[in-house]
C-alpha cells in the first residue's frame, strides 16, 4: 500500500528493499566449544559496540535452533546470557531447502534441518560442521541465499558486514571510535611493502621514487581494501535479496560502482609498481618514456630481462599474465566503453518460445495485473506489458548463480564472474607486489644501502 502523508499518495516500489542491516547469525551447538567460545564472545564485542553507536548503523544478531533433549545445556546458556535468539523449531524441513538439496538430502538429513531452520529465521549465515566428505554444497546454497561458514569465515563476515555499513572494525585489533584513514594501514598492512618502503627512506633513495613506494604501500593499499570490503558487503545484500526473493533489487549500481574503482585501482597500481621497478633496478626510463611503462609493454619487459632478470620472471610468469589480460580487458571497457555492471546469465530452455499471445494470457491472469489495473491508469499499466513480458518470458529460462561480465582477451569473447573474483584479484595483484618488494628489498640491500 502505497503511503499516504499530508494527504498525498507517494509511490512505493514493491518487491524492492534498502540495504539490508541485521545481519542473522544462525549457530550450530555443535560448534560451540571450549576451544571456539572465545569467537563467540568476540562476536557479542561487537554486539555491544554496535549498540553504542549513534544510531546504531546496524545489529548482528545471534540465533540458535530449538534445544532438543536437554543437550548442550552450557551452550544454551552461553547463547541466552549473550542476548542471543533461541527459535522454537529445529526439525522442520521447508520445500525450497528440499529441492535445493535434491538427492543430497539423503545423506545430509540433519544438514537439511538445520539449513530450513536457518532459511526459517531469516538467517545470513549458518555456523556448523562441514558436510560429508565428498559433498560439495556450495551450489546448493546459491540457491536459497545462505552461507554455510565456519567461526573464521564468519568472523571476517561480520567484518564485511559491519564495514560496510561505514563502521571500521577488525577482530584482531578491536578498537572502538578508529577512523578509516589509519584503519587498513594498522589491521591489515602489506609487511613487504611496508619493509621496501622503510628501508627505500633509510637509504636515502630519491623523493619521487619513495613517493611512488609510499603511496602504493599506504594510499593505494587502503583503498583497494576498502573497494574490496565494500564489494563483499554487496555480495552480501545481494544474497538476502535473494533469499527473500526480491525481484526489483540486487544492488547492480551500488556492485558497478565499486567494481569500476576496483578495477582502475588494480590496473594503476600494476603502473606504479613498474615506476618503483624502473626506479630500484636502475632501467634508465624517465617522464619522459611514459609511454614505455607497462606490464605488457615490449620495451619495458626487454629492459627487465637485460637489467633485472629475476623481476622480469615475475612480470612473465604465465599465471600473472593470464590474470592481468583479465584485468587489462576489465579495466580497459570500465575506462573507455561502459560500467562494469554484473549481467545475469540465462539458459534458454529445449521448448519453443512462447508467443507474445501467451505471455500476455499469463501476464492478466496474474495478482500484479490485476492490482496495476486496480491502483493505477489503463495507459500506464499498458506501458508496462512489454517489460513483464520480458520478465514472464525470463521465469522460463533457467538462470546460472553467478553473474557474468563479457570481456575480448587477445581477440576473443570471453566471460567472468566478477564478484566470484573480488578476493582472487586482490590475492593476485598482493601476491605480485609482494613478490618485487622482496626482490627490490635483495637489490637495495645488495647495493650496500641497508643493513
Amino acid at each position: 500500500m502505497s503511503p499516504i502523508i499530508h494527504g498525498q499518495i507517494y509511490p512505493e516500489t514493491e518487491s524492492s528493499a534498502l540495504v539490508r542491516r541485521d545481519l542473522n547469525i544462525l549457530i550450530d551447538p555443535r560448534m560451540v566449544t571450549p576451544e571456539t567460545e572465545r569467537q563467540l564472545i568476540d562476536l557479542d564485542v561487537l554486539r555491544h559496540y554496535l549498540r553504542g553507536l549513534p544510531g546504531q548503523p546496524c545489529r548482528i544478531t545471534l540465533l540458535a535452533p530449538a534445544q532438543q533433549a536437554n543437550k548442550h545445556e552450557g551452550v544454551y546458556q552461553l547463547i541466552q546470557q549473550l542476548s542471543g535468539e533461541i527459535l522454537p523449531y529445529a526439525s522442520i524441513l521447508l520445500p525450497d531447502v528440499v529441492e535445493a538439496f535434491g538427492s543430497l538430502g539423503e545423506r545430509c538429513s540433519e544438514l537439511m534441518a538445520l539449513t530450513s531452520t536457518a532459511l526459517a529465521g531469516d538467517a545470513d549465515i549458518l555456523i556448523t560442521v562441514p558436510p560429508p566428505e565428498g559433498i560439495d554444497l556450495k551450489e546448493t546454497y546459491k540457491k536459497i541465499g545462505l552461507s554455510i561458514e565456519d567461526w573464521a569465515t564468519a568472523t571476517r563476515s561480520c567484518e564485511v558486514f559491519v564495514r560496510g555499513h561505514e563502521v571500521p572494525w577488525s577482530f584482531g585489533h578491536p578498537a572502538w571510535g578508529i577512523p578509516w584513514t589509519p584503519f587498513y594501514s594498522m589491521t591489515e598492512p602489506s609487511l613487504p611493502l611496508t619493509r621496501l618502503y622503510q628501508c627505500a627512506h633509510h637509504a636515502g633513495l630519491d623523493s619521487p621514487l619513495l613517493e611512488d613506494i609510499r603511496s602504493l604501500t599506504h594510499n593505494r593499499w587502503t583503498s583497494l581494501c576498502y573497494t574490496r570490503d565494500k564489494l563483499l558487503f554487496y555480495v552480501q545484500q545481494r544474497r538476502a535479496a535473494k533469499r527473500q526473493k526480491l525481484r526489483r533489487q540486487d544492488f547492480s549500481f551500488e556492485v558497478g560502482y565499486f567494481l569500476n574503482h576496483y578495477y582502475v585501482l588494480l590496473w594503476a597500481g600494476l603502473d606504479q609498481i613498474c615506476w618503483i621497478v624502473n626506479g630500484i633496478f636502475e632501467l634508465g626510463l624517465t617522464q619522459k618514456d611514459w609511454r614505455k611503462i607497462g606490464v605488457f609493454n615490449p620495451s619495458f619487459l626487454k629492459l627487465l630481462r637485460e637489467k633485472a632478470p629475476s623481476i622480469g620472471a615475475l612480470f612473465e610468469n604465465a599465471e600473472f599474465v593470464q590474470w592481468v589480460k583479465i584485468l587489462r580487458s576489465a579495466r580497459h571497457f570500465v575506462a573507455h566503453r561502459g560500467i562494469a555492471t554484473p549481467a545475469h546469465l540465462f539458459i534458454r530452455p529445449d521448448e519453443a518460445e512462447p508467443s507474445d499471445a501467451d505471455l500476455d494470457r499469463e501476464i492478466e491472469d496474474s495478482n500484479e495485473w490485476r492490482e496495476l489495473v486496480r491502483r493505477l491508469p489503463r495507459e500506464f499499466v499498458e506501458a508496462q506489458r512489454s517489460l513483464l513480458r520480458e520478465q514472464a518470458r525470463l521465469r522460463r529460462y533457467q538462470e546460472m548463480p553467478e553473474s557474468i561480465l563479457l570481456i575480448e582477451i587477445d581477440g576473443q569473447q570471453g566471460i567472468i564472474s566478477p564478484l566470484v573474483n573480488i578476493e582472487w584479484d586482490f590475492r593476485q595483484f598482493v601476491d605480485f607486489a609482494e613478490s618485487v618488494a622482496a626482490e627490490a628489498l635483495q637489490r637495495i640491500s645488495r647495493d650496500g644501502l641497508i643493513g
